[in-house]
């Protein structure tokens, strides 16, 4: 095999790699549910269901979850009379 210190290393690295493999197996579950959420909403349109707005709300907290750099946006149509929220982003400057 090896010394204690390259198999102790070698154990570490594994520890490490079913931490970042759980961290995203975590990221994509959360990806899955929030694209089923919305695919259902679409479900939903089609049979004239109208999506209330906490629902909206959950799906882009959902879909923007740890995202700083994604905000709302509100928007007005006056001709329509319609209000309402979109996702935006900010540009992030590095200087």
């Amino acid at each position: 095999m090896g010394k204690k210190e390259d198999v102790e290393q070698a154990i570490r690295r594994e520890e490490a790699q079913l931490v970042r493999l759980e961290r995203e197996r975590k990221q994509a579950l959360e990806r899955l549910n929030a694209l089923k959420e919305e695919l259902r909403h679409f479900e939903g349109d089609q049979d004239g269901e109208q999506i209330t707005s906490s629902e909206k709300l959950s799906l882009f907290m959902k879909l923007f979850r740890g995202r700083d750099d994604v905000y709302a946006k509100r928007w007005t149509n006056a001709k329509k009379d319609r209000r309402g929220y979109s996702p935006a982003f900010a540009l992030v400057t590095v200087l």
